[in-house]
């Protein structure tokens, strides 16, 4: 997928909120000159709107429940205990009907609480000289994998975390998506996940790069109010 360098970057969250996760931009004056964007460049980018312009910021500051970022769902995840491959098999049979694989999963333990993720990305390592790794349960699997001799910690967020908040997490931690975890009692258990994609969704409709002079169409007006700061799903 290929844009111009001219080209409004709400263009360019749209396709990036549908799949693809990186894209070509071209420079009109300078043809031989090509870079390559990703969602994480894209977060990045609005993760620096919020600390440089205060109107932003304040539309980012409501919770993510308020703003129909997350899903209602079934949460597939995958026990400790389990095999490797069947927590791979997860991923890529994906969750409900349709659905052609899944990008990752959350490993919980017996009381089905968040421990780690399981991401295609963790079968890298794999070869056929070790194979049979694929039969370790997943604790085991991820500790031998995953860097640092461990399971990485999960990243994870509430829905009364602000939005500002869960981007900025997901920046410096590195990562492509937050688990959403009740609270109370269900504080560790998995309610839903806040992926890139979900995040460029919601500024798929939204020109960043004339913000807040250029209003958005007539009809998508409701994205984005500094006046009130409220962000409404369409």
């Amino acid at each position: 997928v290929e844009f111009w360098d001219s080209d409004d970057l709400s263009e360019v969250a749209d396709k990036l909120s549908r799949g693809v996760h990186r894209v070509l931009v071209k420079c009109r004056d300078k043809p031989k000159k090509i870079y390559l964007l990703s969602q994480t460049d894209f977060i990045r980018y609005i993760h620096s709107k919020i600390q440089t312009q205060p109107g932003f910021a304040k539309c980012m500051s409501q919770p993510i429940g308020r703003l129909g970022l997350i899903e209602e769902k079934e949460i597939i995840s995958v026990k400790e205990t389990e095999r490797a491959i069947l927590g791979f098999r997860k991923l890529w049979q994906g969750g409900q009907l349709f659905d052609w694989s899944l990008s990752a999963v959350p490993v919980v333990d017996s009381k089905g609480e968040l421990k780690g993720t399981l991401s295609g990305s963790d079968i890298r390592g794999v070869t056929a000289d070790n194979l049979n790794d694929l039969v370790l349960s997943v604790r085991h699997f991820l500790r031998k994998y995953q860097p640092g001799n461990g399971m990485r910690v999960p990243e994870q967020i509430t829905l009364e975390t602000p939005f500002s908040k869960a981007i900025q997490q997901i920046v410096h931690a590195g990562v492509h998506r937050l688990w959403v975890t009740g609270e109370n009692n269900d504080k560790n258990k998995v309610t839903g996940v806040l992926s890139l994609t979900d995040i460029l969704y919601k500024f798929s409709a939204f020109d960043l790069s004339h913000h807040p002079e250029k209003s958005a169409p007539e009809e998508k007006q409701k994205i984005l109010s500094d006046d009130n700061a409220i962000f409404d799903a369409l």
